[in-house]
């Protein structure tokens, strides 16, 4: 990368990881989609990439892709979307079934649905402490005072 710019090879060989080209999975450039569907195609390469056992470097590179294809096109959501995605490339189907603790049976979408509502009641605990005195010692208190980090979630 040379000032902030991508090479139109490495843009090219971003776009061929995720799955665009003529000779790839999706069968058209990159050039000709919108950022959701260069997202889902993301999510899809990812998901591919578990199925088959690949490595945590197979999943930080498609990770990268998708950083050099946000940088590319200058999208800031497909951007904000691989700054999120930097850290899960290290999480794998079964680290996820243990982490929110639900059997391996459980089919992708009800895993995902499980999530999002861990997510949000993680999201309204945390709304709850910062909006909620407590009442303390014959006082009203900030919860921070009352405990070191929230309870349940150790932050």
């Amino acid at each position: 990368m040379d000032r902030g710019r991508w090479e139109p090879r490495e843009v090219e060989d971003a776009a061929k990881r995720l799955g665009f080209g003529l000779h790839n999975d999706i069968k058209v450039n990159l050039e000709e989609f919108e950022d959701g569907f260069v997202y889902n195609a993301y999510e899809h390469a990812m998901t591919r990439s578990w199925k088959e056992d690949a490595s945590i470097a197979t999943r930080k590179d498609l990770t990268r892709a998708l950083h050099i294809i946000a940088e590319h096109r200058g999208s800031k959501d497909l951007k904000a979307k691989a700054e999120e995605g930097d850290g899960s490339a290290e999480m794998i189907p079964e680290k996820a079934y243990l982490t929110l603790e639900v059997p391996e049976n459980v089919d992708e979408e009800m895993l995902i649905t499980v999530y999002k509502m861990r997510v949000r009641i993680i999201s309204f605990h945390h709304q709850h402490i910062k909006n909620n005195p407590l009442w303390l010692g014959g006082r009203f208190a900030l919860w921070s005072e009352a405990y070191e980090g929230c309870v349940g979630c150790h932050c």
